[in-house]
């Protein structure tokens, strides 16, 4: 795998992707978690189409990184690392 490679803009939204969060049973449960601009968004179709996650008000612009701390779906829990240094745990939900 890995050998070629093609574009994609499968609806992002965005211009910057910093990070990719894939689930580790894909084949199965084809969901993805992207680091996006000033925030996250969920694929639940392998990257076909994605939906804006939900957090508090005054993280969405402070993001640098982000882990998850259950499985990726519709509401998680995420570890999420800031631009000033500091980490929180917070609840993400998938706007529907």
């Amino acid at each position: 795998g890995g050998e070629n490679w093609a574009p994609s803009r499968r609806n992002t939204a965005v211009d910057v992707v910093n990070e990719l969060l894939i689930s580790p049973n894909f084949a199965s449960s084809p969901d993805v978690l992207a680091l996006v601009g000033d925030g996250l968004s969920l694929s639940q179709d392998g990257g076909q189409s994605w939906t804006p996650i939900e957090l508090s008000p005054d993280l969405s612009s402070d993001i640098s990184s982000v882990a998850l701390l259950t499985p990726i779906g519709s509401e998680m829990e995420l570890l999420v690392g800031l631009m000033d240094g500091g980490i929180v745990t917070t609840t993400g939900r998938s706007r529907h």
